[in-house]
């Protein structure tokens, strides 16, 4: 007679259910992991072919042994200009598109756009893998097609509106904040891997396996949601007649009845708060994105001379304590102190404060790599003014609300791109910590909204 292992561990039905319960995770993750490992790999890319079109490519592989080179102040001047293009580029079709994927989603099929901008990416790595191939034989312009590629098949900004779009389908009132915090340690734990990923793979290999291996990261993403992502609306037989897409085209009543409400007289002086609540939140999102677009040039010039692998890790701890700071710190500091809306903010501010104080004074790699401790909270900002603002509408109001601040943070991103990247070029030459004092002037202000 056979017996059994009577220590063999069997399934439990709750880890059964679990298991069955997972749909749009493995999307989140992957699609995180792929992008979190190109956002470095573009950058380094066009550093090198700013480099390649001013400079012969010998030289160009000299500079990183001769860090005080004048080469590297008149490349990182051209760099950061290429990059607000490279950013106006992405940023102005993503705006339209994001409204008409999200508008599409909500009355066909959640699943093709999903799949749509997987295959943006891909052809956007394709894009960039032949950049690479080709070196200085190429125009670096070419890099706008890249982006402009991205932007059409949808941006990162457009995945997640349809992701958590699909995500009020398939969850109840009851269970969406867990769901919600899932789908947040998706992207934070995609977004840590990718990082410190993406530096490793491009010191260890080049720029061409980096590209594959997007690739295939984004074709396993696809595979994955043609197959187990269920799709909740239900088909409907004309879903691809012209004329139906077409009218998704057609939002401006959409676009004018969110603007009616916005701005639409509320009790309590709820109105007035609640713009200046915005504004608050525009000018944080404009400071963050336009010292965000800079940093890499900031962190690889003399004296903090980041290579690609430091450079990775660097984000990749940022993404990690920002994790920490959403999914452990902040419940803890809601369970203990019960605190508010505001006083979230407000910590999220000075967060973000300590931030820009630190890459300002920064002459060392010690002291940047204390930015993902101090940073920690800085993700509080958009998390407490989100919950605010959802409090003072009504929830018929919500969906619009957010579909237009979605689309002011859009424009705020590019503006915040452009001023930051022709302040940095402008005074690289003087004094380049300047942009970061700025930006911890512009979040102070925003203090006294908060209190």
């Amino acid at each position: 007679m056979i017996r059994l292992n009577e220590n063999k561990q069997f399934p439990s039905k709750s880890n059964i259910s679990y298991l069955k319960s997972i749909s749009i995770e493995p999307v989140v993750f992957l699609y995180m992991l792929a992008i979190y490992i190109n956002i470095p790999t573009d950058e380094a890319l066009l550093y090198r072919q700013v480099c390649y079109k001013l400079y012969n490519i010998s030289l160009c592989n000299s500079i990183n042994k001769n860090q005080t080179n004048i080469s590297e102040i008149i490349i990182q001047k051209y760099a950061s200009i290429y990059v607000m293009y490279y950013n106006v580029v992405y940023t102005i079709p993503s705006i339209f598109i994001s409204i008409i994927y999200g508008t599409w989603s909500n009355k066909y099929s959640h699943k093709i756009p999903m799949i749509l901008v997987n295959i943006g990416c891909i052809l956007s790595t394709i894009v960039n893998l032949f950049i690479s191939i080709f070196k200085s034989n190429l125009s670096i312009e070419i890099f706008f097609l890249s982006n402009l590629i991205f932007s059409l098949f949808g941006s990162t900004s457009t995945m997640f509106s349809i992701i958590y779009s699909y995500l009020t389908y398939i969850t109840t009132i009851e269970n969406r904040r867990e769901s919600i915090a899932i789908i947040e340690s998706c992207l934070m734990f995609g977004s840590t891997i990718g990082s410190i990923l993406s530096g490793i793979l491009l010191d260890l290999t080049n720029f061409q396996l980096n590209f594959l291996f997007i690739i295939f990261i984004h074709s396993i993403n696809i595979i994955y949601i043609l197959i187990y992502v269920k799709e909740v609306l239900p088909m409907k037989e004309n879903i691809f007649l012209w004329k139906n897409f077409t009218k998704t085209l057609f939002i401006w009543n959409d676009i004018k009845d969110s603007f009616k409400i916005l701005f639409r007289k509320r009790k309590f002086h709820q109105r007035k708060y609640l713009l200046l609540t915005l504004a608050a939140l525009l000018c944080s999102i404009l400071t963050s994105i336009g010292e965000s677009s800079v940093v890499y040039l900031y962190l690889k010039k003399f004296p903090l001379s980041f290579s690609q692998s430091l450079y990775g890790i660097f984000r990749g701890l940022k993404s990690f304590a920002l994790s920490i700071g959403l999914l452990l710190i902040l419940p803890i500091l809601r369970y203990l102190f019960n605190i508010n809306d505001m006083t979230c903010t407000i910590l999220g501010t000075l967060s973000k404060c300590a931030i820009d104080f630190l890459y300002a004074i920064s002459y060392s790699k010690t002291t940047i790599f204390m930015i993902p401790l101090f940073g920690m909270l800085s993700s509080y900002v958009v998390v407490g003014i989100r919950s605010y603002i959802s409090k003072i509408c009504n929830s018929n109001e919500e969906g619009k609300i957010f579909s237009i601040i979605a689309s002011f943070e859009s424009i705020d991103a590019l503006i915040g791109s452009i001023l930051f990247n022709i302040l940095y070029s402008y005074t690289i030459n003087i004094y380049p910590n300047f942009i970061f004092f700025l930006a911890c002037f512009l979040h102070f202000l925003t203090l006294p909204i908060f209190m």
